[in-house]
């Protein structure tokens, strides 16, 4: 399950590295693909459905005014900024780390030792 997740998270990833291509359709077509292995062609109507709650909870997530957005966005630019002024040696990762522990993201940052 783990080894699925950081497969999902590096082709979100690697989608919203070209922003021209990267929309809610997109990002929800690579996570579904993920979802539904192992599962047959036949189930189409359960594939779409999943599909369509993917699709309504990350247009949901990305609002403002939601409450983990509300949350979490904040964290993630004190975090980037902290980056920018500390810089990513032992210091900045601290600072870093510090900060996204709030939201639980602290495996957010490379276990190599950069951000």
């Amino acid at each position: 399950m783990e080894n699925m997740v950081v497969r999902c998270g590096q082709e979100v990833s690697e989608l919203l590295d070209r922003p021209e291509e990267a929309g809610i359709e997109e990002t929800v077509e690579i996570m579904s693909g993920f979802s539904r292995d192992g599962e047959e062609a036949s189930n189409i109507n359960k594939l779409q459905a999943r599909r369509a709650v993917m699709s309504r909870m990350l247009v949901k997530s990305l609002q403002a005014g939601d409450v983990m957005f509300e949350r979490v966005s904040p964290v993630v630019y004190l975090t980037a900024r902290v980056v920018v002024l500390a810089g990513n040696g032992p210091q900045g990762r601290k600072l870093a780390e510090m900060a996204l522990w709030r939201v639980g993201a602290v495996d957010m940052i490379d276990s190599g030792g950069s951000c």
